[in-house]
């Protein structure tokens, strides 16, 4: 995990039936580089509850890191068709 280390735009943390789209991330004046900054980190620990979620079409701007995902953030078994 990223720890406090970074400035963070968007932080999604336990979150379900989220999208994330077309956003423009941008560092805020005053920074001035002190801090290293993240555009969107997801953040999950729980495999059994992980949606299907989107992050899409979003703009970078001078970030360290644009997107980060930490822990478990993909479904592990994808139901059966009956």
């Amino acid at each position: 995990m990223c720890g406090t280390d970074f400035g963070i735009g968007i932080e999604l943390a336990g979150c379900n039936y989220y999208a994330v789209e077309e956003n423009t991330f941008t560092p805020i004046s005053g920074l001035g580089g002190t801090i290293p900054l993240m555009g969107v980190r997801v953040y999950n620990d729980n495999p059994l509850d992980v949606e299907r979620n989107e992050i899409y079409f979003n703009t970078f701007d001078q970030m360290n890191r644009a997107n980060q995902a930490d822990g478990i953030n993909y479904i592990l078994a994808m139901p059966t068709l009956a």
